[in-house]
């Protein structure tokens, strides 16, 4: 038989420093580039997040770049303001024997307050 793959193929991606944007844009804050990779594959993803203003949302996300589809969203607004927040969350993914592209994008909603985030991390391995 064949060995097993539950935990093969581990990658992983880090960006612990402080990034900021005022942009409604999404921005990129760390990508995780695969190899030609085949099999189903469990994506964790996490960051924190603040806002320079209170009751102003900001937003975080898992994408995929090379689907170019979102695959996890965080939409946040506080009530008050520069306070650290943990979004997190992890998708399942198929891939068919071509790199794929994954990134952690953040971004404001108002074009004007500065949002920023740090310690945002990428993780992915085998599970099927």
């Amino acid at each position: 038989g064949s060995a097993p793959s539950f935990g093969s193929d581990y990658a992983s991606q880090v960006s612990e420093a402080n990034s900021t944007t005022t942009s409604s844009t999404y921005q990129d804050k760390v990508s995780l580039v695969t190899g030609a990779l085949t099999g189903t594959y469990l994506v964790e993803w996490q960051c924190e997040m603040t806002i320079a203003s209170a009751n102003r949302q900001h937003q975080c996300r898992l994408y995929d770049e090379t689907a170019v589809t979102e695959l996890c969203n965080d939409d946040h607004r506080p009530s008050v303001a520069n306070a650290w927040k943990l979004a997190s969350g992890f998708a399942l993914v198929t891939l068919s024997g071509s790199a794929k592209t994954l990134k952690i994008q953040f971004a404001s909603q108002n074009n004007s307050t500065t949002v920023t985030i740090r310690r945002a991390r990428i993780v992915m391995w085998r599970v099927s």
